[in-house]
C-alpha cells in the first residue's frame, strides 16, 4: 500500500475514491490537515501538489473528480447566493436545478435529477462516501450573486411550462382536468399557479407550494386576476408581462375574451 492509500485509509476514505483524489483533495473531503488560512487549495490532476492553482481551476478540477465518481460529466456547479441560496448543476447539453441546499445534499434527489436530465441512473453510494461527495460538490460551486434570483427562477419555470403545455382555445366546456391550462386573455398569457406548481414539481423534481409559486410570479411582474364565465367556475389566474412572455412565441390558437378583472 503506497503512502497516499495509507493516508486515505487513515482518513476513512473508501477505495472507490482513492484513485481519483489527490492528497489535498482527500484532506479537503475529510477535514484532514489543511493549508494555512488564506493559502490556495492545491489540486493536481494526477495527485501532484507542486503547483498552486487559481480558485476557478481548482473548482474545475474538483468537478472532474466528482464527474469520475458519478459517471456523468459535470461541467460546472453554481451556487446562486442569497438568503435562501439555490444551486445549479450544469451537465453536457442540459442542467439540473436544486432550490435548496438540502436537495443538493440528498443522494436520491441528485440521482433523480441526473436521471431526468441525462436519462442515466448513477450508482448508489454508501452514506459516508456520499457525505464526502456532497461536500465536494459544495466546495466545487462557483458563487454567483444574482439580485433577481427569484425572478430568474420564475422566468425559467414559466418559459419551460409554456413551451411544453398546450394552450386552451376557450375555458367554456372544458373538462375539469384541463380548466387550469394556459390561455390568452386580452392579448396576454394567463396561467394558474396550481397548474404551474404541478408542472415544476413533476418535471424539475422540486417541492414548491402554490404559495411559493404565486410569490415567484408576483416577483416576475405577474398580476393576479379572477376570471368568470357562464359554463365554468370562477378561477384565479396570473397574467404575465407581455414584454417577457409574448403569446406569439408560444403559438396559442386564439385569444379568449372572458369576463375578468382589469388587466
Amino acid at each position: 500500500m503506497n503512502a497516499k492509500a495509507k493516508r486515505c485509509l487513515a482518513m476513512g476514505i473508501s477505495e472507490e475514491f482513492r484513485p481519483r483524489l489527490s492528497w489535498a483533495e482527500a484532506s479537503a473531503l475529510t477535514g484532514g490537515p489543511a493549508a494555512p488560512q488564506g493559502a490556495p487549495v492545491v489540486l493536481g490532476a494526477c495527485g501532484s501538489t507542486d503547483k498552486a492553482l487559481d480558485p476557478a481551476t481548482t473548482k474545475a478540477l474538483l468537478c472532474e473528480r466528482i464527474s469520475a465518481a458519478l459517471g456523468v460529466r459535470i461541467c460546472r456547479l453554481v451556487k446562486l447566493a442569497g438568503k435562501e441560496p439555490t444551486f445549479r448543476m450544469e451537465l453536457e447539453g442540459t442542467k439540473a436545478e436544486f432550490l435548496t441546499v438540502r436537495r443538493l445534499m440528498s443522494q436520491s434527489a441528485v440521482r433523480e435529477a441526473i436521471a431526468a436530465s441525462k436519462g442515466k441512473i448513477i450508482r448508489k453510494f454508501k452514506g459516508k462516501d456520499w457525505d464526502q461527495l456532497a461536500q465536494a460538490m459544495l466546495d466545487a460551486c462557483f458563487i454567483e450573486h444574482e439580485e433577481n434570483q427569484r425572478e430568474g427562477a420564475a422566468r425559467m419555470y414559466v418559459a419551460h411550462y409554456l413551451a411544453e403545455t398546450g394552450f386552451l382555445d376557450t375555458l367554456e366546456g372544458q373538462q375539469v382536468q384541463n380548466l387550469r391550462k394556459p390561455i390568452v386573455l386580452h392579448g396576454k398569457v394567463a396561467i394558474c399557479a396550481s397548474d404551474l406548481q404541478m408542472y415544476v414539481n413533476k418535471t424539475m423534481l422540486q417541492i414548491l407550494s402554490v404559495k411559493a409559486v404565486s410569490s415567484m410570479l408576483r416577483a416576475l411582474g405577474g398580476k393576479s386576476i379572477r376570471v368568470r364565465g357562464q359554463k365554468f367556475k370562477e378561477q384565479g389566474r396570473w397574467v404575465l408581462p407581455l414584454d417577457q412572455f409574448d403569446p406569439a412565441e408560444y403559438s396559442p390558437r386564439k385569444t379568449e375574451e372572458h369576463t375578468s378583472d382589469a388587466i
